[in-house]
């Protein structure tokens, strides 16, 4: 491959996520393909090689884009003053632009992992580095959370982000399962289950 601009290299590496996004939106992510994705991009399908390995690799540079910029929200919120009740509302409010993240983390994420090459996890692992940082900082400054809390806080949040999306987008099958069984479910968005979620779990520090 021609050398490049990293400018450049950074475009056509988000043309093939965005493509990627794209499918996402109408099938699955087992159903998603290299070939497929070629179609929706300027270049041919042998060319995305020169990027991503595996489709995983896509998928795993799709997840740490969601991940920094639900960062670039996060740290927004670092210059307000929050209650309790405002924090987990405004974190709530950050995520309900990240239904893609949702999406690919409610999937077999170790697979993606073992598909992908170890210099593409360093990416991710860094953009959820920042994530784990800025809500530390956000819990000392609104919460006073001590370092035993948070660690506690990230256990259980970060696991149930890997189920949210199930639990707020419902597909055909899922509803027709609900009915053949008579079961009632209410429909809760991105925002209503993350916001109750946080409300259980955040530090609550009543004389803070």
């Amino acid at each position: 491959m021609p050398k490049i601009s990293e400018e450049r290299v950074e475009e056509r590496k988000n043309e093939i996520l965005d493509a990627c996004e794209t499918l996402l939106k109408n099938t699955s992510i087992r159903n998603v393909t290299i070939k497929d994705i070629a179609n929706y991009t300027s270049f041919s399908r042998p060319s995305i090689y020169n990027y991503f390995g595996t489709i995983e690799e896509i998928f795993l540079g799709l997840i740490e884009r969601e991940y920094r910029m639900w960062n670039v929200d996060l740290r927004e919120l670092l210059d307000l003053k929050l209650n309790r009740e405002e924090l987990a509302s405004q974190i709530a409010h950050t995520l309900e632009k990240r239904s893609t993240l949702l999406r690919i983390l409610s999937a077999n994420l170790f697979d993606i992992e073992v598909h992908s090459r170890v210099e593409r996890l360093e990416g991710l692992t860094e953009a959820l580095n920042e994530t784990a940082i800025t809500l530390v900082a956000l819990f000392e400054k609104d919460l006073g959370a001590s370092k035993e809390e948070y660690t506690d806080f990230t256990y259980i949040f970060f696991a149930f982000l890997s189920g949210a999306y199930f639990y707020t987008i419902r597909s055909k099958k899922q509803e027709e399962a609900l009915d053949a069984i008579g079961v009632s479910y209410p429909s809760l968005s991105i925002y209503d289950i993350v916001n109750r979620c946080l409300l259980k779990i955040l530090p609550n520090h009543e004389d803070h």
